[in-house]
C-alpha cells in the first residue's frame, strides 16, 4: 500500500492520477474513460461485428468505424449514411449506401508492378467508365501502351450532357455524333 492505498495489488499502481496495470484487462461490458484511454501496444477489438464509436459531444456527426462481414466500414451514425468502406477485395466505396437508382462505387485500384493506373466506375459489373493510364508495355482493352485514357471495355457509347440532355456521343464502333439524332 502507498499514500493512496493501492499500490502493487494484483498488477496495479496508483500515483493519485493514474491507474497503472500490468497484464491484461478484461472486461465483460465496457470500459469508460472520461480523458484518454492510452496503449502502448495493441488495441483490439473482436466480435462478429466489432466497432469502434466516436461520439462527437458538441453535436456534429458521430462516427462509427465498423469490421463488418470483411468490409471496413466508416459509418455517419447521426446521417445513417455510409461514408466509406474499404472491401476486402481491396475496392474501395465513397458514398456508400446513399446511392440512388443504379449508381454503384467509385473504385480505386492500381495493379502493382503491372504499370496500369485505373480509375473505375463500375455498375455493378455489367459496364465501367474508367480512367486509366498505361505504361504496361503492351496494349489494353484498346488502350496503346504510354498514353492516358478515357473510356470503356464494355460495347457502349461514351455520351456526354448538358441541362439534362444528350449533346455528343461516341459510339462503340467509333462514330461521334454531336447535336443530332442518337438513335
Amino acid at each position: 500500500t502507498g499514500t493512496h492505498g493501492m499500490t502493487g495489488e494484483l498488477g496495479l499502481t496508483y500515483d493519485g492520477s493514474t491507474l497503472a496495470v500490468t497484464g491484461a484487462i478484461t472486461a465483460s461490458t465496457s470500459i469508460t474513460a472520461t480523458n484518454n484511454l492510452t496503449t502502448n501496444g495493441n488495441f483490439t477489438v473482436s466480435g462478429t461485428n466489432p466497432n469502434i464509436f466516436l461520439t462527437d459531444t458538441n453535436n456534429d456527426s458521430d462516427f462509427r468505424i465498423s469490421n463488418s462481414n470483411g468490409v471496413l466500414e466508416f459509418r455517419d451514425t447521426s446521417n445513417t449514411a455510409t461514408r466509406f468502406q474499404i472491401a476486402s477485395d481491396g475496392k474501395i466505396d465513397l458514398g456508400g449506401s446513399t446511392r440512388t437508382g443504379n449508381a454503384a462505387r467509385l473504385t480505386i485500384t492500381h495493379t502493382n508492378n503491372s504499370g496500369v493506373g485505373l480509375i473505375d466506375i463500375d455498375s455493378y459489373g455489367s459496364a465501367t467508365l474508367q480512367i486509366r493510364s498505361n505504361w504496361s508495355g503492351s496494349t489494353i482493352n484498346g488502350m496503346p501502351n504510354e498514353t492516358f485514357g478515357f473510356g470503356t471495355p464494355h460495347a457502349y457509347p461514351l455520351v456526354f450532357t448538358t441541362s439534362g440532355a444528350e449533346r455528343l456521343r461516341i459510339t462503340s464502333g467509333g462514330t461521334v455524333n454531336i447535336g443530332g439524332d442518337y438513335g
